[in-house]
């Protein structure tokens, strides 16, 4: 129905500016001008409703004029999707899932054969779209409404990860609860450390996590991140979602078959038992009640997380880290950016420029704290509004010990690896503001900025 540029352009933010006959000299449309002004898309499929539901619509008949053929081989007999995606393109998952129901997938038929959702694997929801929490928004803009994010009732099997220790301003998180009910279709499971620790990952090594002792030296190792375990999770739950698939195998093995096996797959997905054991210990030393409702889990695990870098900045313990003294003979570590390019940075720098704004920030509150005015926005300049309450009670929290080792050896500090993206400190004040000392803001299926709010739970949630 497409060829590959048409996909690539109709797959785009890319929108056709409008003409401006002042212009001199007349600028030359780019390919994906006339592809999408031929199609009748000039703002593509993320703008105008009413445009993308009629282009939709045609796309839909004419695939199921061509299902229906006689000559169309091989005849199909049902469709399974699985869908996936981790921080945006988790928003991005669920927006997908709903526009095809909405569009296409019409009484339990996708162009007129059995079809449905088997999966839609999530991990750390984050829309942030147009005006952001950055900027007093809440980043439900465009395609990212707040009906769109919802999970549609005819998805089989909705499975979330949530990250418990993300504080930057402009990361929040989407629940896939309504209020307080999780879809009877749903399943959302916390998991320790910052967003890439849940999706997408860390490279090994970067600030000293990630690593293996060989020989008494530090040694990366992907192996041991903490991201390997919510991947390996979701692959099992999506072999699971889909166990009673009649015809061959539906998921490719990551597992060893036999000692010279060279699957690929087997190195992406390797996880260290030590990781998993690690996590299960740290929930059972951390002494947070289990049953607590998303905003709340945010909150208190956030506050242990806290507790611990207030302990570490007071006894000046920073450089006495382990993760810190793997950094040092890690090294630099190589990655791949956004588009592809590879890059090496060292693993130490930003993890230091992070403590050196968490050290200012404690200082800043702990000498200026009783005249900050949580309503005035001038006094509040570099602070949230909950500062003082999560101030106050990251002081008296006594961090177990295994915690605080459990934190230094698996946990990223996020907000250290932003500095690098942003690119300078005036970008860093512009946009992330706040500092560490926030709660995480969570929104539960509306518009309502969940942890925001200067007030007692008690009475928040009354």
């Amino acid at each position: 129905m497409f060829d590959e540029k048409q996909m690539k352009a109709l797959s785009s933010d890319h929108w056709v500016k409008p003409e401006n006959r002042s212009e001199w000299p007349v600028p030359i449309p780019s390919e994906e001008d006339k592809i999408l002004k031929a199609l009748g898309l000039k703002s593509g499929l993320v703008d105008y409703e009413k445009t993308r539901e009629d282009f939709l619509k045609q796309c839909a008949l004419k695939l199921s004029i061509q299902l229906k053929a006689p000559k169309t081989l091989p005849r199909l007999a049902g469709i399974y999707l699985d869908v996936f995606g981790f921080s945006r393109g988790a928003a991005q998952a669920r927006v997908f899932t709903n526009w095809l129901h909405q569009y296409f997938l019409i009484d339990g038929k996708l162009f007129g054969i059995r079809a449905y959702v088997r999966i839609l694997g999530l991990m750390d929801t984050v829309a942030s779209v147009g005006v952001t929490n950055a900027n007093n928004g809440d980043g439900h803009w465009d395609w990212a409404t707040v009906e769109n994010l919802r999970i549609h009732p005819e998805v089989r099997n909705c499975v979330h990860y949530v990250a418990l220790h993300e504080f930057r301003t402009v990361f929040p998180l989407d629940s896939i609860c309504q209020g307080d009910v999780l879809p009877s279709n749903c399943y959302e499971h916390y998991y320790p450390g910052a967003h890439a620790d849940v999706g997408g990952g860390y490279a090994p090594g970067a600030q000293g996590k990630a690593v293996r002792i060989v020989d008494g030296v530090p040694v990366a190792d992907d192996s041991k991140k903490l991201s390997q375990l919510p991947l390996n999770d979701m692959y099992q739950a999506a072999r699971k979602a889909c166990e009673y698939h009649s015809a061959g195998q539906p998921w490719l093995e990551v597992r060893p078959e036999s000692e010279t096996d060279e699957n690929p797959l087997i190195a992406q997905f390797a996880l260290d038992p030590a990781v998993r054991k690690a996590v299960a210990d740290y929930f059972a030393n951390c002494r947070i009640v289990k049953n607590l409702s998303i905003d709340l889990q945010l909150r208190a695990h956030g506050l242990m997380y806290l507790a611990w870098r207030h302990m570490v900045n007071t006894a000046e313990g920073f450089e006495r880290l382990y993760s810190v003294r793997y950094a040092r003979v890690v090294g630099s570590i190589k990655y791949r950016d956004n588009l592809g390019n590879m890059k090496e940075q060292d693993s130490l720098f930003y993890y230091r420029k992070g403590q050196e704004v968490f050290a200012k920030q404690i200082e800043l509150v702990s000498r200026y704290l009783p005249i900050i005015d949580p309503e005035d926005r001038s006094a509040r300049h570099n602070y949230n509004k909950n500062v003082t309450e999560i101030y106050n009670v990251t002081k008296s929290i006594k961090v177990p010990p295994e915690v605080g080792a459990f934190y230094d050896e698996m946990v990223h500090d996020s907000y250290a690896g932003f500095i690098e993206k942003l690119g300078s400190e005036f970008m860093r004040t512009q946009v992330e503001f706040e500092g560490y000392l926030r709660y995480r803001a969570v929104y539960l299926g509306n518009q309502t900025r969940e942890n925001s709010m200067h007030v007692a739970p008690e009475a928040r949630r009354a």
